[in-house]
Parts: C-alpha cells; structure tokens; sequence
C-alpha cells in the first residue's frame, strides 16, 4: 500500500513515456511495455512491493501520474494490481482507496487464472456481447476464451476485477453467469471443446461482429 504523499519526499528518476489512461475518478491504467519494464529493471513474476526495484518503480511511475494528469492523489491511499500483458510487458490498475476500504484488500499481485465464467445459448448472443464488449469495456479485459460446452458456448473471460460486477451486468443481458475461479476453469477446459483460447472476443467481433 503506497501513501502519495510520501512520494514527493523521495524523487526517483523520471519515468518514460508511460501509456497512462484514466478509467474513471478512483482508477487508472498503466500499461508498461517491454522497454519500460527493461528501464525499470522490472520482471512480471519479480514484481513484488516488498522488494526494492518494485519500489522505486511505482514511486517513480506515481510522481508520473500526479505530473501528467488531473487525478488528485493527495487524500487516498493507492492499491496497485498488476497483470501480465500478451505484448510482454504489464499491465497496473492503480486504485484510490478510503482508509475504511483497506481491511477489505488482500496485498500482493491478484491472480491472472480466475476467469468469470458464461454460457450463451447461441453464436448470435455470443458475437453479440463480444462485440459490444469491445466497444465499451475492452480496456477492462486481459484475455479471453470460447469453449463448446453442453451445446452451450462457454465465455471465459479475464478481466480487471475490481470491476467485475460491470462485465456480469452486461453479459447478464446476453446470457447467464456460471461463477468465477479456477476449478470451475479447468472444469470447463477438461469437458469442454475448445473453439477459441486466446482474443476470443476480439476474433468473434472481427469475423462475426
């Protein structure tokens, strides 16, 4: 957990060009490529808080963000998640958070493996809520997959998950939500026919959209 405050008591080296977008008022994505993880000395699977690279990074990549734009980071406390990126490089979602909200956030990386999980009736539902999904919330999902389940398809989808209930939503209208986690995941990878693993929606909106 990062204090701002503190950051400006400890000048770092000036970032790169990040790629920073604002997501709405208490969020914001940063998305690292392979030469700014290399400029930072930074790994995916080394990233931690607790250790001193990760650490100058962030600071680094915050004082980035109070310089380039408008978010006022002064009264929150800062919970960062970070997701490996398909380019390589990494993906941060930096979340402002009231002290009362910090009892409710577990520390450390959240896991990339937990996909929300839907079953469509049809190509047409699943074309559908794929191509909306791509014009609306794109930034807010990794990666996603299709499988043929029950002759049903099976949406996989791994998002960024504090906002998870704003995917559910939207793909409540299209068809029905199964769960989330890893063991309903492999439940469906083991039954299933796999149809797409890997930028399913990106694939069904290109072709079918």
């Amino acid at each position: 957990m990062i204090d701002p405050k503190n950051c400006a008591n400890h000048p770092q080296k000036e970032a790169a060009e990040l790629k920073i977008e604002i997501i709405d008022e208490k969020t914001i994505k940063i998305l690292l490529s392979v030469q700014d993880m290399q400029e930072f000395h930074l790994t995916y699977e080394q990233m931690d808080y607790n250790d001193t690279v990760t650490r100058k990074a962030i600071l680094s990549i915050v004082q980035k963000i109070r310089q380039d734009t408008p978010v006022d980071l002064e009264m929150s406390k800062l919970f960062i998640e970070a997701f490996p990126d398909k380019s390589g490089g990494c993906i941060l979602y930096v979340n402002l958070i009231e002290p009362r909200q910090l009892q409710s956030l577990k520390s450390g990386k959240q896991s990339f493996d937990t996909p929300l999980i839907f079953l469509l009736e049809n190509i047409d539902l699943v074309a559908g809520v794929s191509s909306r999904l791509l014009q609306e919330y794109s930034h807010l999902i990794i990666h996603s997959s299709l499988y043929w389940l029950e002759k049903k398809y099976c949406l996989l989808l791994y998002t960024y998950c504090r906002m998870e209930k704003k995917i559910i939503y939207i793909l409540s209208e299209y068809g029905s939500y199964l769960g989330k986690g890893a063991i309903l995941s492999a439940f469906v990878q083991e039954h299933g026919k796999e149809i797409l693993t890997d930028n399913a929606i990106e694939t069904i909106t290109q072709y079918l959209g």
